[in-house]
C-alpha cells in the first residue's frame, strides 16, 4: 500500500513537470540577444588574439547567468555589484560593491579553433573561465559547451564602483 502511494506521487510529479512549457520559460528569462544570435555576433568580429585583449581591458559588471541543465538566464543580486577590471598592464581585480576580493594576472591564449579564446588567469579567477564571446557591449564567458555555466557582463564606462544601469 506504501509503495501504490508512492508511485502514486511519482507519476503525478511527472505529469505535471511533462505539462511544462519550458519554451515560455526560455523566453521570459533569456536576455535580449538569445545564444545563438549573441555567437554570430561574436563571430561576425573576425576577433584574433590582439583584438580579444584589447577588447577586455576595461570594466565589466556582472549582469547574469546561465546554466544548460537550468534552461534559465538568473540575473546576479541586485545588492550587490561585482566587477572585473581588466587592466592593459594584465593584471586584473575583481570587486564586490567597490571592494577588491581577488586580484590575478591574466593573458589570452586560444584553445583549438580560430574563434576559441580564453583568459587564463594566476591565481584562478572562476568567473572568468570559458570561452570569451563578444557582442556589443556585453561579454559572456561560456562554459555551458561543456555543461557548465556562462557567464555575461556589460561594459561599464566610467564605472565609479556604484550601480549605474
Amino acid at each position: 500500500m506504501k509503495t501504490l502511494g508512492i508511485i502514486s506521487i511519482l507519476l503525478s510529479a511527472a505529469m505535471l513537470i511533462s505539462s511544462c512549457d519550458i519554451t515560455e520559460t526560455k523566453k521570459k528569462y533569456l536576455p535580449e540577444t538569445d545564444y545563438s544570435n549573441f555567437i554570430q555576433c561574436h563571430e561576425n568580429g573576425k576577433w584574433d588574439s590582439l583584438r580579444v585583449v584589447k577588447g577586455l581591458v576595461g570594466v565589466w559588471e556582472w549582469e547574469s547567468y546561465w546554466c544548460y541543465w537550468q534552461h534559465i538566464r538568473w540575473h546576479v543580486d541586485s545588492q550587490s555589484v561585482v566587477v572585473i577590471e581588466f587592466k592593459a598592464d594584465h593584471t586584473l581585480e575583481v570587486k564586490k560593491n567597490g571592494v577588491i576580493i581577488e586580484t590575478a594576472t591574466w593573458k589570452v591564449y586560444n584553445v583549438t579553433m580560430p574563434w576559441d579564446f580564453r583568459v587564463l588567469t594566476t591565481p584562478q579567477i572562476p568567473l572568468t573561465l570559458g570561452m570569451i564571446h563578444f557582442c556589443g557591449n556585453k561579454l559572456d564567458f561560456n562554459l555551458s559547451h561543456i555543461d557548465g555555466c556562462d557567464r555575461r557582463f556589460v561594459r561599464k564606462p566610467g564605472y565609479t564602483g556604484l550601480r549605474n544601469r
